[in-house]
C-alpha cells in the first residue's frame, strides 16, 4: 500500500484543556482530534500531530496524550507505523458528524452583543467550545410575541437545546421554559412556574461587599450605589453593599442608591443628578463596568476628577480603555461561557439528568479609580 505522509504540525485550533470540567483530559483530547478529522483539517494518511508535541502545547502528560491516540487507533480511526507516528486511516475516517444545534436567545442584537464586552466575551468563551462538544450555535435576538417566537426558533432551526442569555423577564423564559427541547440560563433567572434548568452564573455579593469595604478602608464614609434591576445579580451586589456598610455601622440614606438602566448614557444622567446633591457623595460603587463609566463621564462633565474628587468602582472587569484604570469587580467570563457549552452536551445526551447550577467565583480588583476622599 502506498501513503501518502505529510506533517501535519500543530494548527491555530489547537484544544485548551478544561480542568475543572467533568470530562477527562484524555476524553478532551480525543473529542479534539475527532472534530480535526471531521472538519477537515486533518485528511486521510495524514500525520497527527507527534505525542510528545501535543502534550506540551497542552500542558498534559505524554501517557495522557497516549491513551488518547490509542483510544482512536483502536476504534480503528487512527493507524501507526513504528518509527514514524501516527496517521489518520482513510477507510475508516468518519464523514463529517452532524451538529447538535442550539438556539442562543438575548435580549439584544448581534451589534449590540459586540458593544457589550460582558456577554461578548461569555459567547466567546462559548463558542470557542462548539466543536470539542460537537455543537452549532444560532443567535437570536427576542422579539414579540414571545411564545411564537420561541416555537418558530425550534421549528425553523431545529434546535436541540435553548440558551438564554442575560434574560430576566419572566415571560420571556416561561415561553422559552415551554419548548420541548432542554432550556440552559447562562446569567438569567429561573423561570417561574417551570422546573428548575441549568444555570451558569456568578458570586456576586461576597465580591460587592469587597469592593465597597475597600472605600470604608480609604476612610470613604458617604458611598452611593448606581445599580439596575432588580435581577438577581443587581440584587446580590446590592446586598453586598448594604451589608459592607452595616458591618461599620453608616446609616444609609436613601440618595445614596440610586436605579438606572443597565448602559452608560443612563448612568451618565443619574450621576449628574447624584453630583448635584448638596451633599454629595465621595465615592460611588456601580454594579456593572458600563454603567462606572458613564459615571466617569459625568464626573469629568461636571469639573471633577477620578478619583480625587470621587472614588469609581465598577463590576465586570470590562474597562479596558478607562482612564483612569477601572477598579472593578472581576469574573472569568469566557470559563463561564465553556462551562455552558459543557453543559448543553450533557443535557442533550441526558436530557433526564438532574439540573446543574454552575456558579463561578468573582474578585475584587483595586486600581487607580479609588483613593482616599476628598477633603471637604
Amino acid at each position: 500500500m502506498l501513503y501518502q505522509i505529510h506533517t501535519y504540525g500543530v494548527c491555530p485550533s489547537m484544544l485548551k484543556i478544561q480542568r475543572s470540567g467533568s470530562l477527562p483530559c484524555y476524553r478532551q483530547v480525543e473529542a479534539w482530534l475527532r472534530t480535526e478529522i471531521e472538519a477537515g483539517r486533518l485528511l486521510p494518511n495524514t500525520a497527527v500531530p507527534e505525542e510528545r508535541e501535543l502534550a506540551k502545547r497542552m500542558g498534559l502528560s505524554r501517557m495522557t496524550v497516549r491513551r488518547a491516540l490509542v483510544t482512536l487507533t483502536d476504534e480503528g480511526l487512527l493507524y501507526r507505523i513504528r518509527g514514524r507516528g501516527t496517521y489518520v486511516k482513510a477507510s475508516a475516517a468518519p464523514a463529517a458528524r452532524a451538529l447538535d444545534t442550539v438556539g442562543i436567545v438575548a435580549p439584544f442584537g448581534q451589534s449590540e452583543l459586540r458593544e457589550s464586552f460582558f456577554y461578548y466575551r461569555i459567547m466567546e468563551g462559548l463558542q470557542s467550545a462548539t466543536g470539542t462538544h460537537g455543537l452549532a450555535l444560532v443567535y437570536r435576538p427576542l422579539a414579540a410575541p414571545f411564545a411564537a417566537f420561541a416555537d418558530a426558533l425550534v421549528r425553523d432551526s431545529n434546535a436541540r437545546a435553548l440558551v438564554a442569555l442575560g434574560i430576566v423577564d419572566p415571560e420571556v423564559l416561561g415561553a422559552l421554559a415551554a419548548q420541548k427541547v432542554p432550556l440552559i440560563l447562562v446569567d438569567s433567572s429561573q423561570p417561574p412556574g417551570h422546573p428548575p434548568c441549568d444555570a451558569v452564573t456568578h458570586e456576586g455579593r461576597h465580591s460587592a461587599e469587597q469592593a465597597v469595604r475597600h472605600l470604608l478602608e480609604r476612610g470613604h464614609r458617604k458611598i452611593g450605589l448606581l445599580t439596575y434591576g432588580p435581577t438577581p445579580a443587581s440584587l446580590a451586589r446590592e446586598t453586598g453593599y448594604r451589608l459592607a456598610l452595616a458591618g461599620r455601622r453608616i446609616e444609609l440614606r436613601p440618595e445614596w442608591i440610586v436605579y438606572a438602566e443597565c448602559n452608560g448614557a443612563a448612568a451618565y444622567a443619574a450621576a449628574r443628578r447624584m453630583l448635584r446633591e448638596p451633599d454629595p457623595v465621595t465615592a460611588l460603587f456601580c454594579t456593572t463596568d458600563e454603567m462606572a463609566m458613564g459615571a466617569i463621564a459625568a464626573v469629568k462633565d461636571h469639573g471633577w476628577q477620578v478619583p480625587r474628587d470621587l472614588s469609581v468602582i465598577g463590576f465586570g472587569d470590562l474597562g479596558y480603555f478607562c482612564q483612569p484604570a477601572l477598579s472593578s469587580v472581576r469574573m472569568p467570563l469566557e470559563e463561564m461561557g465553556r462551562k455552558a457549552a459543557e453543559l448543553l452536551r450533557a443535557r442533550i445526551d441526558e436530557p433526564a439528568a438532574a439540573p446543574v447550577t454552575a456558579s463561578f467565583p468573582s474578585e475584587f480588583v483595586a486600581r487607580a479609580s479609588t483613593d482616599f476622599p476628598r477633603a471637604d
